[in-house]
């Protein structure tokens, strides 16, 4: 189950340099069937002036004590997944995260970033969808 405060769109502004910044924001909630948050990924996400880079930096991460999370980052062309990420699991934590990002060669680079939270102990998973043309992030998937 998707958290409902994912699925209001995030308005972006383009930064001063030659990127585009997404704004901190909560991007990814996973929840137990029950309604209990299993786990948080906010915080900024950069794409390169190539687009051929996104970055997530800085990230805030909580999960819940007891439980375990993993995050996958994809980036896509076309609806063709032209990045991927290691699948990252983490343990009962709060705090800060650090940088990650994807990358491809890929001519015309990187058009729709998802980011997937997964319950480890239960499966429950939760995206959010970002596309660089729109400027915007939505509840996946």
């Amino acid at each position: 189950m998707a958290a409902t405060a994912a699925a209001a769109f995030l308005a972006v502004a383009p930064t001063a340099s030659a990127t585009m910044k997404f704004p901190p924001g909560p991007w990814v909630e996973v929840y137990h069937s029950s309604g209990t948050l299993v786990g948080r990924l906010h915080g900024d996400m950069n794409w390169s002036a190539s687009l051929r880079t996104v970055t997530f930096s800085p990230q805030d991460f909580y999960v819940r004590a007891g439980e375990c999370v993993y995050v996958v980052y994809g980036g896509y062309q076309n609806n063709n997944l032209v990045a991927k990420s290691p699948k990252y699991k983490e343990c009962g934590r709060d705090g800060a995260w650090s940088a990650k990002s994807i990358s491809t060669d890929t001519p015309g680079g990187i058009q729709t970033v998802i980011i997937e939270l997964t319950d480890v102990e239960h499966g429950n998973k939760a995206s959010n969808n970002c596309w660089y043309g729109d400027l915007q992030c939505t509840d996946g998937p």
